[in-house]
């Protein structure tokens, strides 16, 4: 794929994000599978609203491929998977990725919401987050699996979860008082810092920063942050 063309399907992409979230849209996207490479980190996961997946194996261990940082929200099964090999005449074992986990992670959504219908999009993602399996070591969230492995069965079967307020997002940052620094001439900016953890160039965020104030969204973040 050319430069040009691969630029045009990302902001395609960031388009269609953008649009999606105030719409209530559920926005799920793959982390990316380049953690044992550069750890570059697909676009679309820096926009608000949207949910990282990132992928575990058999014994519920990040998978070594699966990109990782700030934008993790949740994640799934994305190991060893049946695909129909390339002959189609029998079945073949693949390698996994996250593009399993956000697909399981979407049908885990899907499973949430038919239950109830009622639900905004930020309340299955926080009864999602609220449910997840977290990290072994006892913290809240960590850069491989965000804040666990979905479980809608926790949701649906046992009731667990709290729906919260319907047009709160769950991932926002938590509101503070405290008075922002000074910029500095030499920091670098925020889709700049964003871009970098995401092993991309910093043009392709600003834009997506370019797309929503084309959309009205002028003042949306443009690069998702994590309640702490």
């Amino acid at each position: 794929m050319s430069g040009w063309c691969f630029q045009r399907f990302a902001s395609l992409r960031i388009h269609s994000s953008l649009r999606a979230a105030p719409l209530g849209v559920l926005v799920v996207a793959a982390m990316g599978n380049e953690g044992e490479g550069n750890n570059a980190i697909n676009l679309i996961t820096q926009v608000p609203g949207v949910l990282g997946i990132g992928a575990i194996d058999e014994t519920g261990e990040p998978l070594k491929l699966t990109s990782h940082g700030h934008t993790t929200d949740l994640s799934a099964y994305g190991s060893k998977a049946p695909i129909r090999c390339k002959d189609n005449t029998a079945w073949c074992v693949s390698d996994g990725g996250t593009s399993y986990t956000s697909a399981l992670a979407s049908a885990s959504a899907a499973l949430v919401w038919s239950a109830h219908s009622d639900w905004t999009a930020n309340q299955v993602t926080r009864v999602l987050i609220e449910t997840a399996g977290g990290p072994e070591d006892g913290s809240k969230r960590n850069d491989w699996i965000g804040y666990g492995t979905a479980r809608p069965s926790w949701v649906l079967l046992k009731k667990a979860g709290n729906p919260g307020p319907p047009n709160v997002d769950p991932l926002a940052p938590a509101p503070t008082n405290t008075p922002a620094p000074a910029p500095s001439q030499t920091a670098a900016t925020p889709a700049e810092a964003a871009a970098a953890e995401a092993g991309l160039p910093w043009q392709w965020l600003t834009l997506g920063a370019v797309v929503a104030a084309g959309l009205g969204l002028v003042g949306t973040p443009i690069v998702k942050r994590r309640r702490s």
